[in-house]
């Protein structure tokens, strides 16, 4: 049998101690007041964000999800579009929710299978994690993620281009093109630095998320909401013998669901801004640039190496973790 087709057959207890490691508890690093002292989103979009759920904002995220796997309850959206065609109960459940800013327990609750990505099927390190969560906490992710792109959007720094409404890669690639090929004909110094944070989604500790998403004025309800959301996170991983006891997820971005990637972007905001305020990077034009972010790849500009090593003594990657 094709080993990239067949289920994962690491043993369910090396399986289970790999991903209890995986999602331990981590100490997020030093504040850093001064990545908070920009303007941020409008009192509009902060109104905005934190206004009662709608029922038509529900209705119509949930006509915009496609067919998907199910979690734990074997429900699909599918069978809540039949069982709900005018998404009234479900505005209900999600205005309790906002109201009381407390998810239900079972919301917490996933499902984990793991697909074949490269090297030895036996190494657990080799399989791509793939969370399976319940669909209802899903679609109220879905809701409240559409309100904070929104509001989120004067928050991000014109470095980072991931998981934006427009694609950015290509301005990325095109300025640092312009970038190297205006340093080779006017002969100046120019070093870039590419990164890829490793595990970068399920290693990042909550305190961090949670000082994040104070520090750049999100309202304190949306935020207790979405602490209500990461509270005792629990998921059983599938192998090909079973699947493990649940395992506490107590670390990263929560899997599978719509709002990770900009609770994501967010937090690694304050990376980002820590490094524009050494001033480092390289002048283009009128512009001076320092990095290039899409998500957790990121190429670093400067215009010495003096400036590189400047960011390596911030230990810019204990501004997330201690």
């Amino acid at each position: 049998m094709n080993k990239k087709r067949a289920a994962c057959e690491v043993s369910i207890a090396n399986t289970e101690r790999f991903f209890t490691n995986l999602a331990a508890h981590r100490v997020g690093g030093e504040e850093c007041p001064n990545s908070f002292d920009r303007p941020g989103s409008t009192p509009e979009s902060t109104e905005h964000l934190g206004r009662p759920i709608e029922i038509d904002e529900v209705h119509e995220s949930l006509g915009r999800r496609a067919k998907s796997s199910h979690g734990p309850d074997g429900v699909t959206y599918a069978d809540l579009k039949r069982a709900d065609p005018g998404s009234r109960v479900l505005t209900a459940l999600f205005d309790a929710v906002w109201r009381t800013e407390g998810v239900p327990s079972c919301w917490s609750e996933s499902n984990t299978i793991l697909l074949y990505k490269k090297g030895d099927p036996d190494d657990i390190g080799n399989w791509r994690p793939i969370s399976l969560a319940d669909t209802v906490p899903k679609l109220f992710a879905a809701v409240l993620a559409d309100r904070v792109k929104e509001w989120a959007d004067a928050v991000y720094s014109k470095s980072q281009k991931g998981f934006l409404q427009f694609e950015g890669c290509f301005e990325h690639n095109f300025i640092l093109q312009e970038i190297l090929r205006e340093a080779k004909d006017r002969k100046r110094e120019v070093v870039v630095a590419w990164l890829d944070l490793s595990n970068a989604f399920p290693s990042l500790p909550h305190s961090s998320i949670f000082r994040a998403l104070e520090g750049h004025g999100m309202p304190l309800k949306v935020r207790n909401v979405i602490s209500s959301l990461y509270a005792d996170m629990r998921t059983r991983v599938q192998v090909a013998s079973g699947s493990t006891n649940p395992i506490r997820i107590r670390s990263g971005v929560r899997q599978g669901c719509p709002l990770n990637p900009d609770v994501f972007n967010l937090t690694l905001e304050v990376v980002l801004r820590c490094m524009a305020n050494t001033g480092e990077g390289y002048t283009f034009g009128d512009v001076r640039f320092n990095n290039f972010a899409y998500a957790d790849d990121m190429a670093l500009v400067c215009d010495s190496m003096g400036g590189i090593y400047c960011w390596r003594q911030l230990n810019w990657e204990r501004r997330l973790l201690d």
